[in-house]
């Protein structure tokens, strides 16, 4: 009897920190599946009967009725926590609080007529209330494929351990109805483990994955604001490049075309046309400068109509501006000059003309400087024929 009893209070010391820790696991861990939630958190029905055995809350209430109560109950509450009317199970007030004071209660009505009843409870009832429905719900959870196993093969070892002690017709257990009682709290224990692990390396890969979208989100966005920085700051340089007023490039930009253009041609010929408006002053002292500045835009939406793709068209300064014929030579800068000019003539509101001059690298000069030079003195050369005309410094 010493030895029952030593195996008996093992067995309580290993069913209460069991339960405790499936309990603190419940609260502790956010499983998914409620079902779970409802597995779990039925462990507070045999912790509270445990605890107030442990407390001395229940005179003469011996160890084995105590197992056979809170196991008892517990089996039962398995069959109810898949139903609807479970769900205050998913609650951590409803069950951590709600649950044990029921628990306590019904311990205190019954602890009296324990014994009785536990040994006036016949085989039969037992195979049809606990063992036939564990099967049942066994089967229809193997089906669905919810969760691991060793929950159902707990509950399953823990019915059987039952079993053997009424086939032995003792409330006592004996050696086998304990081994068989290990075994269901181990599978319990590894049960809601394994699942709090792979809940938690679900989490943890989540995180990862939720973190690569972001890095991957965050790496887009940053290309985005690259790409628009780069496409403000082009917008900005080109801009810069840019006469305010005609929208032809400026006088830097348009030099340093030039002399990009005679870096790349070497030994190749280009052209460059100068012109400006033919007495420009007195369009502003008569008219005004507003009228002045229209003159301007016209002669430039003009020169944007006449030139080619290739072609660069600038604002020298003042109303002086110059055209870039990258491929074309002297007879062919003369055809651009002279269409240019005939529809400069055609511009109403204000009326006005231009004078123009051209310039040939490299046979008039290799340098920025020398070329506006010889195309200006072109350009002068048209004035004294009376404007309104086309000129080369040399040939015509």
């Amino acid at each position: 009897m010493d030895s029952i009893y030593l195996l008996n209070r093992g067995i309580w010391l290993l069913s209460l920190s069991v339960c405790f820790s499936i309990v603190l696991l419940s609260v502790q861990h956010p499983y998914q599946h409620q079902l779970v939630v409802r597995r779990a958190r039925l462990y507070v029905v045999p912790l509270t009967i445990f605890v107030m055995n442990a407390l001395h809350l229940t005179p003469g209430f011996s160890i084995e009725l105590v197992y056979w109560l809170g196991e008892s109950l517990f089996l039962i509450l398995v069959i109810f926590a898949y139903w609807e009317s479970a769900r205050f199970l998913e609650k951590p007030v409803g069950a951590l609080l709600f649950l044990p004071a029921v628990t306590a209660g019904l311990v205190w009505l019954l602890h009296a007529q324990a014994a009785q009843l536990m040994n006036e409870i016949p085989l039969v009832h037992y195979v049809w209330t606990i063992l036939f429905p564990l099967v049942i719900l066994y089967w229809h959870n193997k089906q669905k494929k919810i969760e691991r196993r060793f929950f159902f093969y707990g509950t399953f070892i823990l019915t059987l351990s039952y079993g053997v002690q009424f086939f032995g017709k003792s409330v006592y257990l004996p050696e086998v109805s304990v081994l068989l009682k290990i075994t269901a709290y181990v599978l319990w224990t590894a049960h809601f483990a394994l699942i709090a692990r792979t809940e938690t390396l679900t989490y943890k890969q989540d995180l990862i994955d939720l973190e690569r979208k972001m890095d991957r989100t965050a790496f887009y966005a940053a290309k985005k604001r690259e790409s628009e920085i780069a496409r403000t700051h082009q917008n900005i340089l080109e801009t810069a490049k840019k006469d305010g007023l005609t929208g032809a490039f400026n006088r830097i930009s348009i030099m340093d075309m030039i002399e990009e253009t005679i870096r790349m041609k070497k030994e190749g010929a280009f052209s460059i046309l100068m012109f400006d408006i033919d007495k420009f002053k007195y369009i502003n002292d008569n008219f005004g400068h507003v009228v002045g500045d229209m003159a301007l835009k016209q002669l430039a939406n003009v020169a944007d109509g006449v030139i080619r793709g290739e072609d660069r068209f600038g604002r020298y300064g003042g109303d002086e501006f110059i055209v870039l014929l990258p491929s074309l030579n002297l007879p062919e800068a003369r055809i651009v000059a002279e269409r240019l000019r005939e529809r400069v003539s055609d511009i109403k509101d204000p009326s006005f003309t231009i004078s123009i001059g051209i310039a040939i690298y490299p046979k008039d000069a290799t340098s920025v400087t020398k070329l506006i030079e010889i195309a200006d003195k072109g350009m002068y050369r048209s004035k004294g024929k009376g404007g309104n005309a086309v000129s080369h410094v040399d040939v015509f």
